[in-house]
């Protein structure tokens, strides 16, 4: 990988950086969206009996299982870093479609909006990349690769996630709790604020020369993903602390005995 010094902090730009060709990322975009158009169908046939959301959760796995490869094993992924970006692009498109058709089953309001503001925050954040990153100089590609690779590794969560919601069990529980916790509440944030600190504040970047306020947009969104994260995971740790302290158990059989 390429090594590029940004602030004093020397940061890794992931394979490819963004560098790749404007019409290269929209294809990729496309082809993200065919793909889960279409895994979506076969899987509807394939699994008829089962639910919408089963089928729904079946293509978050298979998704972000592609996009987790990607980042984390990129010597085992065809597709370059701004490939990958542009992949994200495509799915966030895909669900934040599907979350305003149908919404979430069995999800409270502040989760709903959360989800709602976490895929349509991808989705703007991936439109004003599409838009900008084929304009701009080195030097600021690098600061657009460094925000990209500093909030795209949160996506592995979702992995677990699905694996989680396909197949429930005590052992899927705590893989998830365990990726969430790791990706989300401390990868994500460190990311974050070491961003921030090398060269990432709004103010420094509001004086780029090129796309200021894009770049500002994708900073402002990250910095909501990370709040919103925080607010994830304040419910799963209510949940987790629940489970092992038996109320769960108590509420659930309070409710069947009514």
């Amino acid at each position: 990988r390429d090594v590029f010094n940004m602030g004093g902090t020397i940061h890794r730009r992931a394979p490819g950086g963004l560098e790749a060709d404007h019409a290269d990322l929209v294809h990729a975009t496309v082809c993200m969206l065919l793909f889960c158009g279409v895994f979506d169908f076969l899987f509807a046939r394939v699994f008829s009996a089962r639910s919408d959301t089963f089928r729904e959760n079946g293509l978050m796995l298979a998704a972000n299982a592609m996009l987790a490869t990607s980042l984390r094993l990129p010597s085992l992924s065809p597709f370059s870093y701004g490939q990958t970006v542009a992949i994200i692009f495509g799915f966030e498109i895909y669900e934040f479609g599907r979350h305003l058709r149908r919404g979430r089953a069995n999800v409270s309001a502040g989760s709903s909006a959360a989800l709602l503001g976490h895929h349509g925050g991808c989705v703007l954040m991936g439109a004003v990349t599409l838009a900008a990153y084929n304009r701009l100089p080195a030097p600021e590609v690098a600061v657009w690769d460094a925000m990209w690779s500093g909030l795209a590794p949160m996506t592995t969560s979702s992995v677990f996630l699905g694996v989680r919601l396909l197949m429930p069990s005590l052992l899927t529980d705590l893989a998830f709790a365990v990726a969430f916790v790791y990706t989300r509440l401390i990868e994500a944030p460190t990311n974050y604020l070491d961003f921030y600190r090398a060269r990432g504040s709004f103010g420094a970047l509001a004086g780029l020369p090129t796309h200021p306020v894009a770049a500002c947009c994708v900073l402002g969104v990250w910095t909501l993903l990370v709040v919103i994260n925080f607010y994830w995971g304040a419910l799963l740790l209510r949940k987790v602390g629940g489970k092992l302290l038996g109320k769960e158990n108590r509420v659930n059989t309070a409710e069947k005995e009514r």
